[in-house]
């Protein structure tokens, strides 16, 4: 899930003299994430590109798109990006994320991710020191499957040694997160943080800090 970090957005600043507003730049790559999930799901897997192919052809479809034709110029930055991305510098721990997970792991509690990333999921894992406070981890590249597929939530079942009833799952996406881990029968929370909107659609089943996970798992 994308409940324990968040990116800080400083790697796109000053790239490239060429001039373009944040705003145009986010919309276009907006639009082209969105297009490229859906033409090549699952950063490429399934059709024989490997994921820094992917992310670069949202890179240079991103620069064409607000008016940076020079494809020479969108590789470097796509492949800045890419190894960027890769380590610690861009992303950046929820002060919540280790106190709690340390209490579940002294608990005894099976901690695993499910997450919809690339290969480079446990790399980012293992430079923000927390790689080592989960029992088992699944990006979606590396095991073919993507949420809200019900097969990957019944893998990390199966790679945690529990029945979905016996499960919580928290993440902070209403389809992806909240509703495809229920379907499978866990009991699912949505970690809301200070987005309102998230907090009206099930606020019996949000929670605003991993924190209060604790509550929720041994009381």
């Amino acid at each position: 899930t994308h409940t324990c970090t968040h990116t800080t957005h400083t790697c796109t600043n000053t790239c490239t003299h060429t001039h373009y507003t944040h705003t145009t730049a986010d919309n276009s790559f907006s639009v082209m994430f969105k297009k490229m999930n859906e033409e090549l799901p699952n950063f490429g897997r399934e059709h024989n590109i490997t994921s820094q192919d992917w992310w670069q052809k949202i890179v240079s479809g991103t620069f064409a798109a607000v008016g940076m034709k020079q494809e020479g110029i969108a590789q470097q930055i796509g492949d800045k990006l890419y190894t960027d991305f890769a380590g610690p510098q861009n992303w950046e721990v929820y002060p919540d994320v280790i106190p709690t997970l340390q209490t579940l792991k002294q608990k005894g509690l099976v901690l695993g991710v499910i997450s919809n990333f690339d290969e480079r999921l446990k790399p980012i894992l293992r430079s923000l020191k927390i790689a080592d406070l989960f029992d088992f981890t699944l990006a979606s590249y590396e095991v073919g499957l993507c949420k809200p597929d019900p097969r990957l939530f019944q893998l990390a079942l199966k790679m945690a040694q529990v029945r979905a009833d016996q499960a919580i799952h928290v993440g902070d996406n209403f389809e992806l997160d909240y509703k495809a881990a229920g379907a499978v029968g866990m009991r699912s929370l949505l970690l809301t943080r200070k987005d309102t909107l998230l907090k009206t659609t099930e606020p019996a089943s949000c929670i605003t800090t991993l924190t209060e996970l604790i509550d929720v798992c041994i009381g």
